[in-house]
């Protein structure tokens, strides 16, 4: 999870979010028995597992449907460079031009990786992918 936080979130945001999760996880170590305990002594503990799947579906349904990673919309790559003569950002600034690795330590500037086209965006997701084993 915390690599995940690392990925979704921005670095001054991190340690809010870190603290977040690890809150939410010793709390439901230490309080977890002492509420299912409960709940299984009124209720019996077959109440206790059906409470805990449906717990569980909900959470997968929220995870899919809210994810923020899932929320970010690119720029397709096919799009010509702004008037200005450079690429935008996603704030509709422009970039600088940054030489890439091949451009700082080829001579010439020539590199076998930037001379081909790029595929990146260009595919879409299959079947296969969302298959329990690939």
């Amino acid at each position: 999870m915390v690599q995940v936080i690392a990925d979704v979130f921005f670095l001054h945001e991190r340690g809010l979010w870190t603290g977040v999760y690890f809150t939410g996880y010793f709390l439901g170590a230490f309080l977890g028995p002492v509420m299912s305990g409960n709940i299984a002594a009124r209720h019996g503990w077959r109440s206790f597992f059906w409470l805990e799947v449906a717990l569980s579906v909900f959470a997968a349904i929220v995870l899919v449907v809210s994810f923020p990673e899932t929320k970010f919309h690119r720029e397709h790559p096919t799009r010509a460079p702004s008037s200005m003569g450079g690429s935008m950002n996603s704030y509709g600034e422009p970039m600088e031009k940054r030489p890439s690795v091949g451009e700082r330590h080829a001579p010439g500037g020539e590199h076998p990786a930037t001379s081909s086209p790029s595929l990146v965006g260009l595919g879409r997701p299959g079947k296969v992918q969302f298959s329990a084993y690939q």
